[in-house]
């Protein structure tokens, strides 16, 4: 197995104390806290090691930060597709963290359209049954049928809030050949550099391993043959 999703909480929860720009410093649990409805408490208790996060908060993490969501569920990466992980995390196959600057923005319409879908088709969020019958689509004959909030969600479809989302998805698709052009560089498939050590650039940091790799490099490269 890889890491657990405890590590990688723990992990984004440290960046955030140290690097994000807003919360990071004196008083990130608390300002944690308002963003997320979380008690600040029980931040400093999952960083303390006292208790471990709970789906709650895994998920208040996913959509504080939807971009690092699939990482943190999955442990891997899809930077070409703006799932990336925080700068202080170790990955693999991918190596980068790199921000399309673009995914996100997205990824927060559609968490903002998401919600409004359950608000306007009036489904009792205090409610399991009536969330999961609201969740659940269900086959009648050889089709499934959406249930009533396919209703709502074709009313929305109509707002502004649906027009920024797709406004974003697409300033994110116009950006997606320049961005995986920049990250890949040299096709992954051709196969490993031959170059020198001093011919390559090391990570962010000095990191001596990583001088055979470029910058732009999103996969792990072999180290040359001569080294």
């Amino acid at each position: 197995m890889s890491s657990t999703i405890d590590d990688r909480v723990l992990l984004l929860l440290q960046n955030t104390a140290s690097a994000v720009p807003g919360l990071a410093g004196h008083g990130v649990w608390e300002r944690l806290g308002v963003q997320t409805g979380i008690p600040a408490q029980r931040w400093r208790n999952v960083v303390s090691g006292r208790q471990r996060a709970t789906t709650a908060m895994v998920e208040a993490l996913a959509k504080r930060w939807p971009q690092h969501a699939f990482w943190l569920a999955t442990g891997i990466t899809d930077v070409a597709n703006g799932h990336r992980a925080p700068v202080n995390a170790v990955t693999f196959p991918e190596r980068l963290q790199a921000d399309d600057c673009t995914s996100a923005t997205y990824f927060r319409a559609c968490l903002k359209l998401a919600a409004k879908l359950y608000n306007d088709a009036g489904v009792d969020l205090d409610n399991d049954d009536a969330r999961m019958e609201a969740s659940t689509r269900t086959l009648q004959l050889a089709h499934y049928d959406g249930g009533p909030m396919v209703n709502t969600a074709h009313r929305l479809a109509g707002s502004e809030d649906y027009a920024e989302a797709l406004r974003s998805w697409s300033a994110r698709e116009m950006n997606r050949p320049g961005f995986i052009k920049q990250l890949v560089g040299v096709d992954p498939l051709v196969g490993p550099l031959q170059r020198k050590s001093t011919e390559g650039e090391p990570l962010f940091g000095g990191d001596g391993q990583s001088r055979h790799q470029s910058l732009s490099d999103m996969f792990f490269r072999p180290y040359p043959k001569n080294e």
